[in-house]
């Protein structure tokens, strides 16, 4: 162990300090630091492994002497313009501000259950690279037709009633004023019968799995998926998708980093009630997902791209 003065340093140079050691605080510091510290204070002498370099200060201006410590300083502007997570009225009022806030424009943007492209409506044209997909273009949304990681984002909006996957063409949900639901979220076609495979809400649920294991594949890392879904009761039981889907696509390597309440603005109405079990569902959700970078699952965020030299 050597002895090793710290040049110029007094206890006049740094005032703030204080000048008795306070256990409460210190106690838990590296002997080392402690040292320094100490050393600090009262201009003396700490002693340091002779593998430590000496410890010359900066030149403090006599203006930042007296004003003390630099303080970090806070910076923004007040302001009620933000992006909130409750809304009631359409999808497509809701749409273009989840894009804003979590798809930077210009991107590649995979609608893979497009419809009529219901939520695109009110989205500047041109601001994303749009590719519109569904059943009736050929596409399932289990088996895409891009490269791994190559798309910015992917918008997922399956059918979400379990009434879809019937065995039974007659027994099929999206009947009546529903029919075009159907035509665009289903081939029309009875749920072919294979033992051991999920019925009801769980074949729902396995669709959003598969679909969503496809997205992974073609999203970029740190690349966006939304997710549109509702909660359910299927078999006179509560299923909340919103809550199940979250959990399930976590194991798979994707964070969960935002969600939206999407609230009907009219009272739906019920054609044959003949006893009340659960509150009728009138919101929906929009789910924002990460995919993380394998290599470094706990980082959420995307690198910041270097700057050109």
């Amino acid at each position: 162990m050597v002895s090793t003065r710290i040049a110029g340093v007094t206890s006049a140079t740094y005032p703030w300090l204080p000048t008795k050691r306070r256990t409460s605080a210190h106690s838990c510091l590296p002997r080392p630091v402690h040292n320094l510290l100490a050393a600090v204070r009262a201009g003396g002498q700490v002693r340091m492994g002779a593998h430590m370099a000496q410890v010359a200060p900066e030149p403090v201006a006599a203006e930042q002497v007296a004003a003390g410590p630099a303080r970090r300083r806070q910076t923004g502007v007040a302001s009620t313009d933000v992006t909130l997570s409750a809304h009631v009225g359409a999808n497509a009022e809701v749409f273009p501000s989840i894009l804003a806030l979590h798809v930077p424009p210009g991107g590649r943007v995979a609608d893979v259950t497009w419809g009529k492209g219901a939520f695109w409506r009110k989205v500047p044209a041109g601001r994303y690279e749009v590719l519109a997909t569904d059943l009736q273009t050929g596409v399932d949304c289990r088996d895409l037709p891009y490269p791994d990681g190559e798309l910015d984002a992917v918008v997922l909006d399956p059918p979400y009633m379990e009434g879809l996957f019937r065995r039974d063409t007659g027994h099929l949900a999206g009947s009546g004023t529903h029919a075009a639901f159907r035509g665009r979220y289903s081939n029309g076609a009875a749920t072919e019968h294979v033992d051991g495979a999920p019925r009801y809400h769980d074949a729902v649920l396995d669709l959003y799995l598969r679909a969503g294991a496809e997205a992974k594949r073609v999203l970029r890392n740190h690349g966006v998926l939304i997710v549109k879904c509702q909660d359910e009761v299927s078999a006179n039981r509560q299923r909340l998708t919103h809550v199940e889907l979250i959990n399930a696509y976590a194991e798979t390597g994707f964070y969960c980093k935002d969600l939206f309440v999407v609230v009907r603005p009219n009272r739906p109405v019920i054609a044959r009630l003949l006893r009340q079990e659960h509150a009728r569902k009138n919101h929906s959700y929009f789910l924002i997902f990460i995919k993380l970078d394998p290599a470094h699952p706990n980082r959420i965020r995307r690198p910041r791209e270097p700057h050109p030299s």
